[in-house]
């Protein structure tokens, strides 16, 4: 298993200098998405987080009282908070991520600094999986 952890590694780090370095550069510059489209982004992610859902199902059953007269109100404002919370993370995560994508779309010479650095490392991860003895 570790040896296809390392194989896997190797291959995203080479997939990564070759789309870096050697392809052609076809892609068409996008605009800068509206606050809007992110924000609608944002809410559909954190609504349908599989994650969110099995953690709502497993983790919050410990925190209700099923004594309480409406155990479903308990399990419902817990629920809101979380989303809430989620809804501002994956807000904070988009929001940056465009503005991150606006600024490398302009930067060329530092995107490919940046996307070379990473495949270097992932190639580095990839040779100390490989090389680790049991």
């Amino acid at each position: 298993m570790r040896y296809l952890g390392a194989l896997y590694l190797l291959f995203l780090g080479a997939k990564l200098l070759y789309a870096t370095f050697i392809q052609k550069n076809q892609t068409a510059q996008q605009p800068l998405e509206s606050s809007n489209s992110i924000l609608r982004k944002s809410l559909t992610l954190s609504l349908t987080n599989p994650k969110a859902i099995l953690f709502y199902v497993s983790f919050f059953v410990q925190f209700i009282d099923f004594n309480y007269a409406h155990p479903g109100l308990s399990y419902t404002i817990l629920a809101l908070i979380l989303e809430s919370v989620s809804f501002v993370y994956m807000t904070t995560l988009i929001f940056a991520g465009s503005m991150l994508a606006h600024f490398f779309s302009h930067k060329k010479r530092l995107a490919k600094l940046g996307n070379g650095l990473i495949a270097l490392l992932f190639l580095g991860f990839a040779t100390r999986l490989a090389t680790l003895s049991s």
